[in-house]
């Protein structure tokens, strides 16, 4: 029985101990608020059609998806996809530049994970085959594919 009030009294000391502390000190905790933007142009929030290959793309002000088209349309399951993080650091009318960190998991046996620096800009609108012109291109290489946003 003694055990147990000193088992009791000493629980009830650290609690008054931590009671106290946090009374006297009053730590906040604060939490991030989510930063709310999006695109100036709200064409970018369009799918984004490969020009000369199967990979199309989606963006939004945080994340990049490329999928491919399903072989068989009535088959969902043949279709690939990969989506990345990123930053949305340059927001303009006429471009989007994004800093990703993108881990190719499926396409490479070592995992590599790595920068990117992609920048996407509307070229051009195409006004007989009603598709806006895309490029996106690799900030660091200046490697770019052609991409179309189909416009009705």
């Amino acid at each position: 029985m003694k055990k147990l009030v000193l088992i009791l009294g000493l629980f009830a000391v650290i609690a008054g101990s931590v009671a106290t502390y946090f009374a006297y000190n009053k730590p906040q905790i604060t939490l991030p608020q989510p930063v709310e933007q999006g695109f100036k142009n709200p064409l970018f929030y369009r799918p984004m059609y490969a020009y000369s290959d199967l990979w199309h793309t989606l963006i939004t002000p945080y994340s990049i998806t490329t999928f491919q088209n399903p072989l068989d349309k009535n088959k969902i399951h043949n279709v690939l996809a990969e989506t990345y993080f990123c930053d949305l650091i340059e927001n303009e009318y006429n471009h989007v530049k994004f800093d990703c960190y993108s881990c190719h998991i499926m396409f490479y046996p070592d995992h590599s994970c790595h920068h990117e620096c992609l920048l996407y800009t509307i070229k051009r609108y195409d006004e007989e085959m009603k598709w806006y012109m895309i490029t996106k291109s690799d900030c660091y290489t200046g490697d770019s594919e052609t991409r179309i946003i189909k416009y009705p």
